[in-house]
């Protein structure tokens, strides 16, 4: 079974992070994008995009791992 309604969009970070919280508790989040230079009525990409990637502390390799 393949199921394909993973994503969401949400209109700023707070809807995201108060989403992601409640899913966090039945542990189904695994990570959500935050474009924080776009806004809802945006219909042209800039020329840089800059996003976040908001993912669970818990399941995100160390860097210190990474390095070593």
């Amino acid at each position: 079974c393949l199921i394909l309604d993973k994503f969401e969009s949400y209109d700023d970070e707070f809807q995201l992070t108060q989403r992601a919280l409640s899913l966090l508790e039945e542990n189904r989040f695994w990570a959500g994008v935050v474009f924080p230079d776009m806004h809802p009525w945006t219909s042209s990409l800039p020329p840089h995009v800059k996003y976040k990637i908001r993912m669970d502390i818990d399941v995100v390799e160390k860097t210190n791992k990474i390095k070593d």
